[in-house]
């Protein structure tokens, strides 16, 4: 498993957010550090697929990520800061339907959220 960073630009105008950031990524623990406004969170929303580069291009195990990115969507889990939960949503209806956004079957779906419930043991408080 390898992801291929080369030369990612990403320009909001005039602006800069990230500049020729270039990394190969395999197995392992990761961690991006750095100051505010050094890119991480756009370089994160780019590798997410939530955001395109401006210039520069992503491989995943050798296939373009713009070109096909659920290969890396279904491998990649990306939590930011501020992800806009649902408030009105309890535990098990936001699992619910974040299975269903990944493209996960209602059956599947429903057996995975209550496999992980219990794993993490939350399952006395889904609702």
């Amino acid at each position: 498993m390898e992801l291929r960073i080369d030369q990612v630009t990403k320009s909001y105008g005039r602006q800069t957010a990230l500049h020729a950031f270039t990394l190969t990524l395999r197995p392992g623990v990761l961690a991006l550090l750095g100051p505010n406004g050094a890119g991480k969170t756009t370089l994160m929303n780019i590798l997410a697929t939530v955001t395109a580069p401006t210039s520069g291009s992503l491989r995943w195990n050798g296939e373009d990520v713009r070109r096909r990115p659920n290969a890396l969507r279904r491998v990649l889990g990306y939590l930011p800061q501020d992800f806009g939960v649902y408030p009105n949503l309890n535990a098990l209806e936001f699992l619910t339907y974040i299975g269903a956004v990944k493209g996960l079957q209602a059956r599947a779906a429903r057996d995975r959220i209550e496999a992980l419930l219990v794993l993490v043991n939350l399952s006395d408080v889904r609702k």
